[in-house]
Protein backbone atom coordinates (compact mmCIF):
# COMPACT_ATOMS: atom_id res chain seq x y z
CA UNK A 1 0.00 0.00 0.00
CA UNK A 2 1.32 3.41 -0.88
CA UNK A 3 1.92 5.38 2.29
CA UNK A 4 2.50 8.92 1.10
CA UNK A 5 0.25 10.49 3.76
CA UNK A 6 1.97 8.51 6.49
CA UNK A 7 5.43 9.40 5.18
CA UNK A 8 4.50 13.07 5.02
CA UNK A 9 3.15 13.10 8.59
CA UNK A 10 6.22 11.27 9.88
CA UNK A 11 8.57 13.67 8.09
CA UNK A 12 6.70 16.63 9.54
CA UNK A 13 6.85 15.22 13.07
CA UNK A 14 10.49 14.25 12.69
CA UNK A 15 11.56 17.68 11.46
CA UNK A 16 9.42 19.38 14.12
CA UNK A 17 11.13 17.46 16.89
CA UNK A 18 14.54 17.96 15.31
CA UNK A 19 14.22 21.74 15.09
CA UNK A 20 11.58 23.01 17.52
CA UNK A 21 12.22 21.10 20.70
CA UNK A 22 14.48 22.95 23.13
CA UNK A 23 17.57 21.06 24.28
CA UNK A 24 16.19 20.88 27.82
CA UNK A 25 13.28 18.75 26.55
CA UNK A 26 15.48 16.48 24.43
CA UNK A 27 15.70 13.84 27.17
CA UNK A 28 12.03 13.88 28.16
CA UNK A 29 10.29 10.54 27.64
CA UNK A 30 7.49 11.78 25.32
CA UNK A 31 9.99 13.48 23.01
CA UNK A 32 12.22 10.39 22.93
CA UNK A 33 9.19 8.19 22.29
CA UNK A 34 7.97 10.29 19.35
CA UNK A 35 11.45 10.43 17.82
CA UNK A 36 11.89 6.67 18.17
CA UNK A 37 8.46 5.99 16.69
CA UNK A 38 8.83 8.34 13.72
CA UNK A 39 12.33 7.11 12.86
CA UNK A 40 11.27 3.46 13.09
CA UNK A 41 8.29 3.97 10.79
CA UNK A 42 10.30 6.15 8.37
CA UNK A 43 12.96 3.44 8.14
CA UNK A 44 10.24 0.88 7.44
CA UNK A 45 8.83 3.09 4.66
CA UNK A 46 12.27 3.60 3.14
CA UNK A 47 12.91 -0.15 3.07
CA UNK A 48 9.50 -0.61 1.42
CA UNK A 49 10.29 2.06 -1.18
CA UNK A 50 7.62 4.46 0.10
CA UNK A 51 4.97 1.86 0.85
CA UNK A 52 4.16 -0.79 3.41
CA UNK A 53 2.38 -4.09 3.30
CA UNK A 54 -1.22 -4.04 4.45
CA UNK A 55 -0.25 -6.11 7.50
CA UNK A 56 2.50 -3.73 8.59
CA UNK A 57 0.40 -0.62 8.03
CA UNK A 58 -2.51 -2.24 9.88
CA UNK A 59 -0.14 -3.15 12.73
CA UNK A 60 1.08 0.45 12.89
CA UNK A 61 -2.54 1.66 12.97
CA UNK A 62 -3.38 -0.77 15.76
CA UNK A 63 -0.38 0.44 17.76
CA UNK A 64 -1.39 4.09 17.22
CA UNK A 65 -4.96 3.33 18.37
CA UNK A 66 -3.79 1.51 21.50
CA UNK A 67 -1.23 4.16 22.41
CA UNK A 68 -3.55 7.07 21.63
CA UNK A 69 -6.06 5.90 24.21
CA UNK A 70 -3.47 5.48 26.96
CA UNK A 71 -1.37 8.60 26.40
CA UNK A 72 -1.75 12.33 26.71
CA UNK A 73 -0.17 15.58 25.59
CA UNK A 74 2.73 15.38 23.14
CA UNK A 75 2.51 11.64 22.68
CA UNK A 76 -1.25 11.56 22.15
CA UNK A 77 -0.99 14.34 19.59
CA UNK A 78 1.75 12.50 17.66
CA UNK A 79 -0.16 9.20 17.74
CA UNK A 80 -3.28 10.99 16.52
CA UNK A 81 -1.46 12.62 13.59
CA UNK A 82 0.13 9.34 12.53
CA UNK A 83 -3.16 7.48 12.94
CA UNK A 84 -4.95 10.04 10.75
CA UNK A 85 -2.26 9.79 8.06
CA UNK A 86 -2.37 5.99 8.01
CA UNK A 87 -6.15 6.14 7.67
CA UNK A 88 -5.80 8.48 4.66
CA UNK A 89 -3.44 5.96 3.06
CA UNK A 90 -5.95 3.14 3.60
CA UNK A 91 -8.71 5.27 2.10
CA UNK A 92 -6.54 6.22 -0.89
CA UNK A 93 -5.60 2.58 -1.50
CA UNK A 94 -9.25 1.51 -1.46
CA UNK A 95 -10.29 4.33 -3.80
CA UNK A 96 -7.72 3.81 -6.53
CA UNK A 97 -8.53 2.02 -9.81
CA UNK A 98 -7.67 -1.67 -9.74
CA UNK A 99 -6.89 -4.46 -12.15
CA UNK A 100 -9.01 -7.59 -12.27
CA UNK A 101 -6.53 -9.54 -10.17
CA UNK A 102 -6.58 -6.87 -7.44
CA UNK A 103 -10.38 -6.82 -7.03
CA UNK A 104 -10.56 -9.38 -4.17
CA UNK A 105 -7.81 -7.64 -2.20
CA UNK A 106 -9.33 -4.18 -2.70
CA UNK A 107 -12.79 -5.47 -1.77
CA UNK A 108 -11.31 -6.88 1.42
CA UNK A 109 -9.59 -3.55 2.13
CA UNK A 110 -12.83 -1.67 1.52
CA UNK A 111 -14.68 -4.02 3.89
CA UNK A 112 -11.94 -3.53 6.51
CA UNK A 113 -12.16 0.26 6.09
CA UNK A 114 -15.94 0.15 6.53
CA UNK A 115 -15.62 -2.00 9.65
CA UNK A 116 -13.00 0.37 11.05
CA UNK A 117 -15.29 3.36 10.47
CA UNK A 118 -18.07 1.61 12.40
CA UNK A 119 -15.64 0.86 15.22
CA UNK A 120 -14.56 4.52 15.39
CA UNK A 121 -18.19 5.61 15.69
CA UNK A 122 -18.94 2.94 18.32
CA UNK A 123 -15.86 3.94 20.33
CA UNK A 124 -16.93 7.59 20.19
CA UNK A 125 -20.45 6.71 21.38
CA UNK A 126 -19.02 4.58 24.19
CA UNK A 127 -16.75 7.43 25.26
CA UNK A 128 -19.68 9.86 25.27
CA UNK A 129 -21.78 7.45 27.32
CA UNK A 130 -19.04 7.04 29.89
CA UNK A 131 -18.15 10.73 30.15
CA UNK A 132 -21.41 12.58 29.54
CA UNK A 133 -24.50 10.38 29.52
CA UNK A 134 -24.04 8.20 32.61
CA UNK A 135 -23.54 10.05 35.90
CA UNK A 136 -23.69 8.60 39.40
CA UNK A 137 -26.03 10.55 41.62
CA UNK A 138 -24.52 11.94 44.79
CA UNK A 139 -25.85 10.68 48.09
CA UNK A 140 -27.28 7.35 46.90
CA UNK A 141 -26.45 4.40 44.72
CA UNK A 142 -28.58 5.47 41.77
CA UNK A 143 -27.15 6.41 38.40
CA UNK A 144 -28.56 9.08 36.14
CA UNK A 145 -28.72 8.60 32.39
CA UNK A 146 -28.94 11.68 30.20
CA UNK A 147 -29.54 10.79 26.55
CA UNK A 148 -29.29 14.39 25.29
CA UNK A 149 -25.48 14.33 24.72
CA UNK A 150 -25.83 11.13 22.71
CA UNK A 151 -28.67 12.49 20.58
CA UNK A 152 -26.68 15.68 19.93
CA UNK A 153 -23.63 13.62 18.97
CA UNK A 154 -25.68 11.59 16.50
CA UNK A 155 -26.46 14.85 14.71
CA UNK A 156 -23.28 16.88 15.21
CA UNK A 157 -20.28 14.69 16.07
CA UNK A 158 -18.13 14.37 12.94
CA UNK A 159 -16.69 10.99 13.93
CA UNK A 160 -20.19 9.58 14.20
CA UNK A 161 -21.89 11.36 11.28
CA UNK A 162 -19.01 10.61 8.91
CA UNK A 163 -18.74 6.93 9.79
CA UNK A 164 -22.36 5.81 10.14
CA UNK A 165 -24.98 5.81 7.43
CA UNK A 166 -28.12 7.92 7.87
CA UNK A 167 -30.09 4.69 8.34
CA UNK A 168 -27.76 3.58 11.15
CA UNK A 169 -27.99 6.97 12.84
CA UNK A 170 -31.78 6.90 12.51
CA UNK A 171 -31.85 3.44 14.07
CA UNK A 172 -29.96 4.74 17.10
CA UNK A 173 -32.27 7.72 17.71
Amino acid sequence: IGASHTAQALQKLSSHYASNVPNVMEGHQPVLEVKKLTQGLLNELRSGQGGMSFQKLRGAMKLMNENYGTSSGTLQSAYGKIREAIWKDFEAAAARPVTTTEVPAINALRAANTAYKKKLAADELEHLMQTQAIKPREGDLLTMFNRRPLLQALKNNETITKNLSPAEINELT
